[in-house]
């Protein structure tokens, strides 16, 4: 993301929220740690990090997450190997998260001005982006909803109802790119609200205010037994994220990575429709 749009509190905001209560294994509130240590200095984390252009926020879920006893050994040997990959030292901190059935770990990692990831590819003259990877666009539905009798929903039927969509001065990028989708059906949209975060989102869907959007990873790993997640009917609509670099041929540790992280694009896109097929 894009620290100089989303605001001065935007990291210690973030940070808070995902060490808020309820989150660890026994229920209490999370606890943020790095790479050397188990209580990691938030407000030192963000002051370091104050003047830097980008900040990546991802998450990470093991598929054997439930049989492990410790996320944070996992964690750092991922970083450990991000770091090789890329030839540099990183700065980050993580939050585990064990209040789903998904264990995940919510990863705040510092970024410089040589590389960002997004989810648009209008940049800079000076700038390159390509796709890296794809994820289905999916329809976010309470848990009691007549669109739940179907399996892949009409655009046209969902646009009927409110919707609760994200805030495009917070995630510029997937608006962009949902707006593509939005456009082809012609019709006036009734906005219940607009949010800055996925889980407001999912929070006013699953209370009823109305629809929302997402990619299917992203639901995945909220796993909200009160949202259900539906493809669009027709030809799936897909979520491109962009690496976007300055121009020049990237360095070789930056090129392994690209090829570590990125799957070849048909391959991408068939595993991401057998998942969206699954939902449904």
């Amino acid at each position: 993301m894009n620290l100089r749009r989303a605001g001065k509190r935007s990291t210690l905001s973030h940070l808070r929220y995902i060490e808020r209560d309820g989150v660890s294994r026994e229920g209490n509130p999370g606890k943020a740690y790095g790479p050397l240590t188990d209580q990691a200095d938030v407000e030192a984390f963000e002051a370091r990090g104050r003047e830097d252009r980008h900040q990546f926020r991802f998450i990470v879920s093991p598929e054997d997450a439930e049989q492990l006893d410790d996320l944070r050994t996992d964690t750092r040997h991922l970083m450990s190997r991000m770091e090789a990959d890329l030839g540099t030292r990183l700065d980050w901190v993580a939050v585990d998260h064990w209040n789903t059935d998904n264990p995940h770990t919510h990863i705040v990692l510092h970024g410089k001005d040589d590389i960002g990831l997004g989810q648009s590819a209008e940049v800079g003259e000076d700038l390159v982006a390509k796709p890296i990877w794809f994820d289905p666009l999916v329809v976010t539905i309470p848990a009691r909803h007549p669109l739940l009798t179907y399996r892949h929903v009409p655009l046209d039927e969902v646009i009927r109802y409110p919707l609760v969509l994200c805030d495009p001065q917070v995630c510029e990028g997937f608006w962009r790119q949902l707006q593509r989708v939005l456009g082809t059906v012609d019709a006036r949209l009734t906005i219940a609200d607009r949010v800055p975060t996925l889980d407001l989102m999912m929070a006013l869907v699953a209370a009823g205010y109305g629809l929302g959007f997402s990619s299917l990873a992203r639901i995945t790993e909220l796993n909200n037994p009160e949202v259900v997640a539906r493809p669009l009917a027709g030809c799936p609509a897909m979520l491109t994220t962009y690496p976007i670099r300055r121009k020049g041929e990237p360095a070789e540790q930056l090129a392994r990575f690209f090829d570590r992280v990125s799957p070849t694009e048909n391959r991408g896109v068939l595993s991401d429709q057998s998942r969206a097929e699954e939902i449904a």
